[in-house]
């Protein structure tokens, strides 16, 4: 019997378990704000100086970019140890080591409260952070709604015990929910 696992759009495939994947729609949540930007002609600069400078810039959105992968690339040795991975792939096993241990999602986590920042950073512009809150609903209603419901299917108990242990979302490790 094959281990379960979701469908996914690539890039976009509404009869998917998850119809577009989430690196994406992190990426069209940034898209828009830019074309948002574009059509009202308003930057919604936040930055002061001496922070909008753009080698500055750069520097923070490259520290997030490391910040980001380093979370990735801990959370595919640990899926790998279950015998799952990170790109949709038929589950194995549950992960529940580092960086599994303090949050079912650590990946998503960075992607809407490390990535997206940093790329509102970046631009000076708060208009992708506006865009936040849907990219934050797609993936706590849809793509972590399906991958938790395939997921208690598949491990039962142990999962549900899992899920009231850990917290779905991290901020950073100082705010869980």
């Amino acid at each position: 019997m094959q281990a379960p696992h979701l469908t996914v759009g690539r890039p976009v495939d509404f009869s998917a378990d998850v119809p577009v994947f989430p690196p994406v729609a992190a990426l069209m949540s940034v898209m828009t704000g830019l074309i948002m930007w574009s059509v009202t002609r308003k930057r919604l600069r936040f930055l002061a100086w001496p922070m909008d400078a753009l080698a500055l810039r750069f520097a923070v959105f490259a520290s997030a970019v490391a910040v980001f992968l380093s979370i990735v690339h801990a959370s595919a040795e640990a899926l790998d140890a279950n015998l799952s991975g990170v790109d949709f792939v038929p589950v194995g096993g549950l992960a529940k080591s580092y960086p599994f241990d303090s949050c079912r999602n650590p990946m998503y986590s960075a992607l809407v409260f490390v990535l997206l920042p940093a790329a509102c950073a970046l631009l000076d512009s708060l208009w992708p952070a506006l865009f936040a809150p849907a990219l934050f609903g797609y993936l706590h209603g849809v793509v972590i709604a399906a991958e938790e419901k395939m997921l208690l299917a598949r491990f039962g108990a142990e999962y549900a015990s899992y899920c009231h242990a850990v917290s779905r979302w991290s901020f950073m490790g100082l705010w869980n929910f």
